[in-house]
């Protein structure tokens, strides 16, 4: 796993945090369990008045104890934090780096977006899993078998209770509740995910619908959600809570059965009545810290899927990039062609693509329809030259892409992805981004061209309206056609669009489908769509549907 020779690289740069963090997680943990030992026999061996030197060796040890147990867990968190604030920069900076190289969409369809929208919080997850799970849990069971050791010196019975409780309190009771909660994970983040889907449709389209009674099945919908994520979240925290009780049983059951166990043995003459009360005292601080690292075992299962996206991401590669080569011709449409294509994901046995043959003629329109995981999106990236083919060839302009960096390609091949991106700026710097040197003139021709006129007129800045976060808010209809418009801006003459109308209601989707027969007419194109709506009404040349084991194509 590329996470651990992350983290084997962070040792190796840093041995003496890591040994420090990991002795203060030991000292952390030992310290209650034997302040508590040496209270217990110093209150029971007071009773008694023994000499002044026996009660100065146990006072001093108290003392001792009691200010190592602070300073221990003082060491513990700065320490453990600065490790894993060290790791985990390493780790984004390793990402990044990964990202740059495989930038902007190796990946699986929709996986990238998803990727970059939980980075954060998967990293985040990472740091908790290391500071609240990994080192104290180290701490825990050099503790335990420590007490165990201690316990045995007393007596064999009582030891045993000791290692069985704390085998019980930090791996099974934790590792079902894990197990469980791993199986319930899943159904709540797919809920949790509809209930989110749901709640941005509903404001996206706010405008759209304000004055009009369109809203209450958008409503309904988010209600809905909304009760589902509740239920999923109540199972969750009913596994924890059945955790916390179990470690709270497991706890009592073993004071009890250290107390019978030393009362047995006091009547046996094998242990002195003052000893009865360290080993009891002794579990109890041992088990109830043993119990916090079980209940942090139920939240490392939504870790798992934190873990498994950054190495997910940590595992992408960027292709070869060709130096030097034919460049393309800029501003012209461009014959695409794929000649016996073929594409699998690296790992995976089964094709996206198989045997492809098609020629899109230059100034003509593709349509490529199919179901989700058909390979639609993959089409695309094989033209972009995001991935090359497995088998056969893909060709721009007559040109091989394997011969063709990607800066190259994305100079003549304009990419629009299923969710523009709006940045926090200008509205005409969010447009320059096509062309920099575009007028405000152009600017507002393109915003006119694509139905956008009566809205900019509505801006109190004008194209100098601050829009993106933090600015005007836009609906998915406007920033679809803010999308096109750079499009517009940039002259392109060979687009391709990945679902241009999957988040727009029908009146914008009809807009939007209109604007594009319109604004695309002269250039070579690729729809790539599930909406039948699309399908029906974008005026195309060739349609490629790929349901099925093989694709067929069609001309109109």
């Amino acid at each position: 796993m590329r996470l651990l020779q992350l983290g084997a690289e962070q040792y190796r740069s840093a041995r003496g945090t890591v040994w420090g963090y990991a002795g203060s997680a030991i000292l952390a943990a030992l310290s209650p369990a034997a302040l508590f030992g040496f209270s217990a026999y110093l209150l029971s061996k007071a009773a008694l008045r023994p000499g002044i030197l026996t009660l100065g060796v146990a006072i001093g040890s108290v003392r001792f104890f009691a200010l190592s147990r602070g300073a221990s867990q003082y060491g513990e968190r700065m320490l453990g934090h600065h490790s894993t604030l060290s790791l985990t920069a390493r780790i984004r900076v390793a990402i990044f780096k990964r990202l740059e190289a495989a930038a902007p969409y190796r990946l699986k369809p929709n996986a990238f977006s998803e990727l970059m929208s939980s980075l954060n919080g998967d990293v985040e997850q990472l740091q908790n899993l290391i500071l609240r799970l990994i080192g104290p849990l180290l701490g825990s069971v050099f503790a335990a078998a420590a007490a165990s050791v201690a316990a045995l010196l007393f007596s064999p019975a009582l030891g045993l209770s000791i290692l069985a409780a704390s085998l019980l309190s930090a791996l099974v009771i934790p590792w079902i509740s894990y197990r469980v909660t791993l199986s319930r994970l899943r159904p709540y983040q797919e809920t949790r995910r509809h209930a989110y889907d749901a709640a941005l449709t509903l404001g996206d389209t706010f405008k759209e619908r304000a004055g009009q009674q369109r809203g209450a099945p958008l409503v309904a919908r988010v209600e809905n959600a909304r009760r589902q994520l509740g239920v999923a979240a109540g199972r969750l925290y009913r596994i924890q809570l059945a955790s916390g009780t179990a470690q709270a049983l497991v706890t009592a059951l073993a004071l009890g059965a250290t107390l019978i166990l030393g009362l047995h043995e006091v009547a046996s003459r094998h242990l002195a009545a003052v000893e009865i009360a360290i080993v009891p005292m002794m579990a109890l601080a041992l088990l109830e810290n043993l119990g916090q690292i079980g209940a942090e075992f139920a939240a490392a299962a939504s870790a798992t899927a934190s873990v498994r996206r950054l190495e997910t991401i940590l595992s992408l590669e960027g292709r070869e990039q060709p130096d030097g080569g034919p460049d393309l011709p800029e501003g012209i449409p461009l014959a695409i062609g794929f000649a016996a294509a073929g594409f699998r994901y690296p790992e995976t046995a089964k094709p996206i693509l198989d045997n492809l043959d098609l020629q899109v003629a230059a100034g003509t329109k593709l349509l490529v329809t199919g179901a989700t995981g058909s390979g639609k999106s993959t089409l695309a990236h094989l033209v972009l030259g995001v991935w090359t083919p497995s088998s056969g060839s893909v060709s721009i302009g007559g040109i091989d892409t394997r011969e063709l960096a990607e800066e190259q390609i994305a100079k003549a091949v304009t990419y629009l992805p299923p969710e523009p991106h709006l940045f926090s700026a200008t509205l005409a710097a969010n447009l320059r981004i096509a062309r920099r040197d575009a007028t405000d003139r152009e600017i507002v021709s393109a915003l006119t061209a694509v139905d956008l006129g009566g809205w900019l007129d509505g801006l109190p800045d004008g194209v100098e309206t601050q829009v993106g976060q933090g600015g005007v808010p836009t609906s998915s209809g406007e920033a679809q056609r803010l999308a096109i418009a750079r499009i517009v801006l940039a002259r392109s003459a060979n687009v391709i669009l990945d679902e241009p109308t999957s988040r727009l209601d029908r009146a914008n989707e009809d807009l939007v489908i209109e604007i594009l027969n319109t604004v695309l007419r002269e250039a070579t194109a690729i729809f790539i769509t599930h909406s039948e709506v699309a399908a029906e009404r974008l005026r195309y040349s060739y349609r490629l549907d790929l349901d099925g084991l093989r694709p067929r194509s069609e001309r109109r």
